[in-house]
């Protein structure tokens, strides 16, 4: 690594933390105690990689009087997933939003991952099929896996239009069913996350029977 460098624009008096990049690494998500606003998510934005970064505002539709923190906006640009102390606890959120030029509709708490213990630090792989995240006084981390997502296959020459299928879904397979070449169907869009467990290494496999 070389020897780290301080970004001045992104940073103030205050605790500046939980900084995430976007999937095109052209904005910044973070977590910031300034403005007296508690501690609040802020966004920073550039327009390319070796441009500027823009001074932060605060994201005020993703703020529940609490303590908001690690931020991922999704691949799909859309969703963004983090976690908040507003219900008593802190749990993990997500929040929507049409496209990206629109704010996020209400944050909603990630049910399927709610216990009383706390859960936080979330991070949701490119393919929007896992969550890792930080769970427990010790925090320790877990994986949960989506369930039978929803794949779209090709159009059927015969039939001339679309077949929705079901993908099989197991905890550290990627199973895809019916040939080689499917789109998903935005699962990144559809909170919802099914069996956790424990994180350990594995290895990932593709079925294509």
């Amino acid at each position: 690594w070389s020897t780290p460098g301080f970004v001045e624009t992104l940073s103030s008096g205050f605790h500046d933390l939980t900084p995430r990049l976007s999937e095109d690494a052209l904005e910044m998500w973070f977590a910031t105690s300034r403005a007296n606003y508690g501690q609040t998510i802020h966004r920073s934005a550039r327009t390319s990689l070796t441009a500027p970064w823009s001074l932060p505002a605060r994201v005020p539709s993703l703020d529940g009087v609490a303590r908001e923190s690690s931020a991922q906006l999704l691949a799909n640009n859309r969703d963004v997933v983090y976690h908040s102390n507003r219900s008593g606890t802190t749990d993990l959120f997500v929040a929507s939003r049409p496209r990206a030029s629109l704010p996020f509709g209400a944050a909603k708490r990630i049910a399927g991952l709610d216990t009383k213990a706390v859960e936080s630090d979330a991070f949701v792989t490119k393919d929007g099929f896992s969550i890792y995240f930080s769970r427990g006084s010790t925090g320790d981390l877990y994986r949960a896996d989506r369930l039978l997502p929803l794949c779209r296959v090709d159009a059927n020459p015969t039939l001339g239009k679309a077949l929705d299928v079901r993908c099989r879904r197991d905890p550290g397979d990627f199973a895809i069913l019916m040939g080689a070449h499917k789109e998903l169907a935005d699962p990144i869009s559809i909170p919802g996350f099914g069996r956790q467990t424990r994180d350990r290494p594995e290895q990932h496999s593709v079925d294509r029977r």
